[in-house]
C-alpha cells in the first residue's frame, strides 16, 4: 500500500493520517510505503512500521516548482517507479 504527505516526519505519528493508513494495514501485515515531499526523521518513521519513507524531491529543489502540480505528478512517478 502507498500512502503520503506534503512532509513527513515525528509528527506523522501522531494521528495523521499515514499513521492510521499504517496501523490499519499492520493489522493485515500489508506493507506501507510512505512517500512525501519533504521527509524528516526517516528512520523514526520507518521503526514506526512503514515499510520504505521515500521523498519525492530531490536535495535543495525548490519549493515553489515542487508545489506544481505537473511536477509532483512526474517527481512521485519517477519516485514510485524506483
Amino acid at each position: 500500500m502507498i500512502t503520503g504527505e506534503g512532509s513527513a516526519d515525528r509528527q506523522t505519528l501522531m494521528g495523521k493520517l499515514p499513521y492510521g493508513i499504517l496501523q490499519r494495514a499492520k493489522a493485515h501485515q500489508v506493507p506501507v510505503r510512505l512517500i512525501a515531499g519533504r521527509v524528516l526523521d526517516r528512520q523514526v518513521l520507518l521503526d514506526a512500521g512503514f515499510s520504505r519513507v521515500d521523498c519525492i524531491n530531490p536535495p535543495d529543489f525548490p519549493l515553489e516548482e515542487a508545489m506544481k502540480p505537473a511536477t509532483a505528478m512526474l517527481h512521485i512517478s519517477q519516485t514510485l517507479s524506483e
